[in-house]
């Protein structure tokens, strides 16, 4: 009899687990789908954060951090400075998590070895916690990793399906908008070729004359005299030249008055395109 209740209380327990298991990965779910136009990797990271009690850092395959959550707040200075002024974790520590192709928790003090790139300090603070680290794999290559650490439990298998449910999601999420960037790049050189097809010879010219004195200003000011004189264009021909690009939303201008004309470069492939027209 007793026997019968342990067993069915280790059954019930079990379904209970299951069951708030699903309700994080749904809820998950409906995080990263919330937004079509661009995710929020530090929201995902909050949200993983929470539910597992952990600190959470969604790493870029290059480094770069695209998101953390911070479950523990007993940080050092360096791992602050990481996450929020370098933004990327260094490169021997990146290399060694792209050479984790599977999902691992609880590393042993063998396998943290190689992560102790850091300070004294740091590395001491890595060494004392639990870490786990998943793999992010989307269009059949490597997108990045999520790497999970906190001090006071180590990870368990619901914690593992949980990260591992998290990276597939996360993969999906980096895919799309990488190819939203590249869209998004295509777009914008296109629109920067129409403007710049748009000039005639001599407005070619004194757009590159504009780019170059903007470039080589501090603080985005130019004077059309100044360019008409030591280049041998008209006024006019600088100002025509002035409106079709910023007509064609590649440059945004503000007059200033006698101080000369603020410019703005939006589209960052015009001066590309520019460049190319000359070379023709």
């Amino acid at each position: 009899m007793i026997a019968q209740r342990r067993i069915d209380f280790l059954r019930r327990k079990k379904v209970t687990i299951a069951v708030k298991l699903l309700e994080q990965v749904q809820e998950l779910g409906q995080l990263l789908h919330r937004s079509h136009e661009q995710v929020e990797f530090h929201e995902v990271a909050e949200f993983l954060s929470k539910v597992m009690h952990s600190n959470v850092y969604i790493v870029g395959r290059k480094g770069k951090i695209l998101g953390y959550g911070v479950a523990e707040h007993a940080l050092t200075e360096e791992w602050l400075n990481i996450m929020t002024k370098d933004q990327r974790f260094p490169g021997d520590f990146n290399k060694h998590l792209l050479r984790i192709e599977q999902s691992v928790a609880n590393l042993s003090d063998a396998q943290k070895q190689p992560f102790y790139v850091f300070s004294p300090e740091e590395n001491e603070s890595f060494r004392s916690k639990y870490i786990a680290i998943t793999p992010v794999i989307g269009a059949r290559e490597r997108q990045g990793t999520l790497v999970f650490a906190r001090s006071e439990q180590p990870f368990d298998e619901n914690d593992v399906i949980l990260a591992e449910y998290s990276a597939t999601i996360v993969a999906l999420e980096i895919v799309h908008s990488r190819q939203q960037q590249k869209e998004e790049e295509g777009r914008q050189r296109a629109l920067a070729h129409l403007a710049v097809e748009s000039l005639s010879f001599s407005e070619l010219q004194a757009a590159k004359y504009l780019l170059d004195a903007v470039r080589n200003s501090p603080d985005g000011i130019v004077v059309s005299s100044q360019i008409a004189d030591e280049h041998g264009v008209t006024r006019s021909v600088i100002v025509n030249s002035i409106r079709k690009l910023e007509s064609a939303g590649t440059i945004e201008s503000r007059s200033l008055g006698m101080k000369g004309t603020h410019l703005r470069i939006l589209n960052q492939f015009v001066e590309d395109e520019i460049n190319r027209q000359f070379e023709r």
